[in-house]
């Protein structure tokens, strides 16, 4: 009987200590909010009004898209709405996006890939279409024993994030 109590007391414990460090985490934590915007109090709701993309990559935007948006989602900071009624529109750009075979074995087997992304966000007040603010992330990596389309997911989520990141200054 004490011995299961012990246990309970033990799981009990290990259970709020895992609590206490997950609410640490400011991205993950149990709040609502996660960090204070870098925009005006009045910009509650946006839009993606549009991707420019110079790159030949022509599934990059809508991948973009989708994690941008994903991200500002799961930090609960802002609202998506129609671009007609937003309080703010973002132009999103791929300033370059590459991704090369850094390391061949002598049967030509990729071993290692290189991948480098710069990204833009400007932000607008979709009523007089002001600059509020430009934000800018890069990101570079080296991705062993990976494959393409693994390395190009992976390193335009960690992008995305910053980028994000930037629009915050909780980090």
């Amino acid at each position: 009987m004490i011995r299961s109590a012990y246990r309970v007391s033990a799981a009990l414990l290990l259970i709020a200590a895992a609590a206490l460090l997950l609410a640490g985490c400011g991205r993950y934590g149990f709040t609502g909010k996660s960090g204070k915007l870098d925009l005006p109090p009045e910009v509650r709701t946006v839009a993606i009004r549009k991707v420019a993309n110079p790159t030949m990559y022509t599934w990059l935007p809508a991948r973009l898209i989708a994690r941008f948006r994903d991200e500002v989602t799961q930090r609960h900071q802002l609202e998506w709405a129609d671009a007609d009624k937003a309080d703010a529109v973002i132009d999103l750009q791929i300033k370059n996006f590459y991704i090369t075979s850094a390391l061949l074995t002598k049967e030509e087997t990729t071993l290692q890939y290189s991948a480098s992304v710069n990204l833009y966000a400007r932000v607008y007040k979709r009523s007089d279409n002001a600059l509020i603010t430009t934000k800018s992330s890069s990101w570079s990596e080296t991705f062993l024993a990976s494959s393409d389309p693994d390395a190009q997911e992976r390193t335009l989520d960690l992008a995305v994030q910053r980028l994000v990141d930037q629009l915050g200054n909780a980090y």
